[in-house]
């Protein structure tokens, strides 16, 4: 990857005349304070050092609300309509038409948060399950399907009487696909008022119902659900070692499968349920995403190399990650190649996912209580709707004193 992406910046350089100047910062989730600050204060001494700034999509947000953002719908030859763009991000990100923050084929982590459910093709086949892939074309693979499927297997394999990480699940789960299923299925925390702002949508029903799924899932079937907080690490060792028939992850995970000696699987999110009219993906908030500083010099230059780097990332970075290193490297199964294009294809993004660090992190609720086995949320939601209101209220006033 770095050869590609070295390959591609080279490429752009000659092409437009340009030399790029990257500057590295520690940017996780818990070097986010820092990292707003640098940004935020090479603003205010009137310095021009950043052009363009890529980080995690979970803050970036809150960089943009302090007025560091350039609109980039106002860039030229930035043309958010082009495939190499995120446009479910790109129109969910944006406040009163102003686009101060992108996602994009720039930077490949997309593709390796995009969620998905791995499965075992052996244990698949000892319990005879159907063709999944089929299941997922006719468009039935569903909640109902997965759970169906998931408890034909368990086993204490150590028969110590306990379930843990040395037995067989029939799926592997943990807190981020917990609080991901909000977008998955469709759960609508936020809808549109009839000024077109965004409002907090709970309590709802549909979001009730899937909390009891997930809760049901997690507490009540502790003999084919193995749950884990942060569980990539535990469950994917465990999958690898035939102990999970599903495992709900992001793609990268697929690189670590590599010297797994089952065949596996790749699958979308099952839908909801039938009425679900079409499969929603979405990434983990790991992800980079991209926010052009409001105080570049040359905007004309800065649009036309931004769309640049997204277009040669979608032909030439994309390729080499998601096709050879994904497809064709780890992949023995032709029609697995046709479900990571759909959930590519169906990537969303929703209000609440993108600017949950504004909102009292609201998008992490589903995830947290049902780890922590809060059995009923309706008094939490109910006592803190208006809280969360009020934060999307600061969120668009903040948004509406910036005048880039």
């Amino acid at each position: 990857m770095p050869d590609a992406v070295y390959d591609r910046n080279v490429t752009i350089e000659d092409r437009f005349g340009v030399k790029f100047n990257i500057i590295e910062l520690p940017g996780d989730w818990g070097d986010r304070d820092g990292f707003m600050a640098a940004v935020q204060n090479n603003i205010a001494a009137g310095l021009h050092d950043y052009d363009l700034v890529l980080t995690h999509s979970a803050y970036i947000v809150n960089i943009a609300a302090k007025g560091c953002g350039y609109d980039m719908s106002q860039l030229d030859n930035i043309n958010f309509d082009k495939k190499w763009w995120c446009r479910k991000y790109v129109d969910n990100a944006a406040l009163y038409s102003r686009y101060y923050t992108a996602m994009g084929d720039l930077c490949y982590t997309l593709y390796a948060y995009m969620s998905c459910v791995f499965f075992n093709k052996m244990l698949a086949e000892s319990v005879d399950l159907p063709d999944l892939y089929e299941l997922v074309q006719n468009g039935t693979w569903t909640l109902e399907k997965l759970k169906e499927f998931a408890f034909l297997v368990g086993q204490d394999l150590d028969g110590n009487g306990v379930y843990n990480e040395r037995d067989l699940f029939g799926l592997g789960i943990n807190n981020h696909f917990c609080r991901m299923t909000a977008t998955f299925w469709d759960a609508k925390i936020t809808v549109p008022g009839s000024d077109g702002k965004q409002m907090i949508n709970l309590p709802n029903e549909k979001y009730y119902a899937i909390y009891e799924q997930l809760f049901d899932l997690v507490h009540n079937h502790k003999e084919n659900v193995f749950f884990a907080d942060e569980g990539s690490v535990i469950q994917t060792n465990m999958f690898i070692n035939d102990q999970l028939l599903f495992f709900t992850e992001t793609l990268r995970n697929a690189a670590t499968m590599k010297d797994m000696q089952s065949e596996y699987g790749i699958l979308p999110i099952p839908k909801y349920d039938e009425q679900q009219e079409n499969y929603i993906s979405s990434a983990r908030d790991f992800m980079t995403a991209i926010l052009v500083m409001a105080n570049i010099t040359r905007p004309e230059i800065v649009g036309t190399v931004t769309e640049a780097l997204c277009m040669y990332g979608y032909r030439k970075i994309t390729p080499a990650y998601y096709e050879t290193t994904l497809k064709y490297k780890y992949l023995s199964d032709p029609v697995a190649m046709q479900m990571l294009d759909l959930i590519r294809d169906t990537m969303t993004f929703e209000f609440a996912a993108i600017y949950t660090n504004s909102i009292i992190l609201i998008y992490s609720t589903l995830g947290t209580h049902v780890r922590d086995g809060t059995k009923s949320i309706a008094p939490l939601i109910k006592a803190n709707s208006k809280i969360w209101q009020k934060s999307v209220d600061i969120l668009y006033e903040d948004f509406a004193k910036i005048n880039n």
